[in-house]
């Protein structure tokens, strides 16, 4: 019988910038809406006090430069990770069910379109998570002990929250 319940945020990295078309996409920045975006994003989990004890992160500078506009300080522990950077969904669940961290509460910063299938893929209900938007931020519940037993269809969405939401 499961005792406890795991918390996954799922956050979409901000608006890129595509100006420099030969940029490689792995050093593509946020461009000012992302920036933005990204801001008011930090804002809204500050607000609601919202903690995690482990942060995930794509190494790609987009996705870290997304983290750092969350201005989370020194809470939780930040690993990044090239292995996040274009991981499916299928990898990505992989790789959280090897987190040995005892962490309750993991954020999770990556691209699309693997941070939505992921969602989907966990979701008891995939029609309550059909596309994540950038810099949009999903929690999901998971009735777990161990991060290494999760598996598709065992969460519960209990927010999703845009950039646009965040603002009312």
């Amino acid at each position: 019988m499961v005792s406890t319940v795991k918390q996954l945020w799922l956050l979409r990295h901000a608006k890129s910038d595509w100006d420099d078309p030969g940029l490689p996409d792995h050093d593509r920045p946020l461009n000012d809406r992302g920036h933005k975006d990204a801001s008011l994003m930090g804002e809204y989990i500050h607000e609601r006090h919202i903690q995690f004890d482990l942060v995930l992160c794509s190494s790609a500078l987009r996705t870290r430069q997304t983290l750092e506009h969350l201005q989370l300080g020194v809470a939780a522990e930040v690993i990044y990770d090239t292995k996040l950077y274009r991981a499916t969904a299928q990898d990505l669940l992989d790789y959280l069910a090897r987190t040995v961290d005892p962490a309750s509460s993991i954020l999770l910063v990556n691209h699309n379109p693997s941070i939505t299938e992921l969602a989907a893929m966990l979701a008891i209900d995939p029609d309550e998570i059909y596309a994540l938007p950038t810099a949009a931020l999903a929690e999901l519940h998971l009735p777990i002990d161990s991060w290494n037993d999760i598996t598709p269809r065992i969460a519960t969405v209990e927010s999703f929250t845009t950039p646009k939401s965040a603002r009312h």
